[in-house]
């Protein structure tokens, strides 16, 4: 009789390249990779606020290092990606989690800037850092990699349009490239955050809302009875980046308390 191979999470020495990484859930993804002893690069646009969390990651049981990045800059990614490469060795995980956000909008109020600018972070930022990532992946034979989508891409809302045409694609790509990668030994996922605690609750509510009020909306459509946590959110890419998910490619993995159900 054959003995199951036992899965060990071992995430010790491993590296990271997590964007979006100085607030919200890509920093509660930050501080839980680094808590399990992975060397992780924080990337973000606003480079005094990812250095601020890199410090106040210092202690963590991996190192925690900020850098600054625009993802929808294609050349930056390759730039940030090679120096990843060269000073850790090989880059073991992605996460794409940097993103922009839209409050509702009716179609007609939509102007090329706000479309344009929503494209280009949540679905181009996404695909500049898998081409600039995959490379160095492939020359080792694994990797794993997990982008971020949203709820709405696969049960959508009025007033979002260009946003929820950018997760959209986001899934797509990620469905596209489990395939094409697959033989490389490097897995693709992705993440469906529902609404969350998170500074981008804000931009989604609108400047002149009442956002306790808006909450309340959210949460009353939440059968689990509250918001995520960017915490929750962490925990998820945890596992799609683990030993566990070993066998897991081309998913999407919804964090929404059972609003999707």
């Amino acid at each position: 009789m054959k003995t199951q191979r036992r899965i060990v999470n071992d995430f010790a020495g491993k590296t990271a390249l997590v964007t979006g990484g100085a607030s919200g859930m890509g920093l509660a993804t930050v501080r839980r990779l680094a808590g399990l002893g992975v060397a992780v690069v924080a990337a973000d646009v606003r480079s005094d606020a990812v250095d601020e969390a890199a410090r106040q990651l210092a202690d963590a049981k991996g190192s925690v290092r900020g850098v600054r990045l625009d993802i929808t800059d294609r050349d930056q990614c390759e730039q940030v990606t090679n120096e990843v490469q060269q000073m850790h060795g090989g880059i073991d995980y992605l996460v794409n989690c940097a993103g922009s956000a839209m409050s509702f909008t009716p179609l007609e109020k939509i102007s090329k800037e706000l479309y344009d600018s929503i494209i280009r972070v949540n679905l181009d930022g996404t695909f500049n850092l898998c081409q600039a990532v995959v490379p160095h992946m492939k020359a080792r034979g694994s990797g794993a990699i997990v982008n971020f989508a949203s709820a709405v891409a696969a049960r959508p809302r009025p007033g979002l349009s260009p946003y929820t045409a950018a997760k959209a694609g986001v899934i797509a790509l990620t469905k596209t490239l489990a395939l094409d990668l697959a033989e490389e030994g490097i897995r693709v996922n992705c993440i469906l955050p529902g609404a969350t605690d998170s500074p981008m609750l804000p931009k989604f509510v609108g400047e002149d809302a009442d956002l306790d009020a808006a909450r309340a909306v959210y949460i009353s459509s939440i059968p689990m009875g509250r918001l995520a946590t960017p915490e929750d959110i962490a925990g998820g890419v945890e596992y799609l980046l683990s030993d566990s998910a070993g066998f897991v490619t081309g998913e999407t993995l919804s964090i929404d308390g059972g609003r999707g159900v």
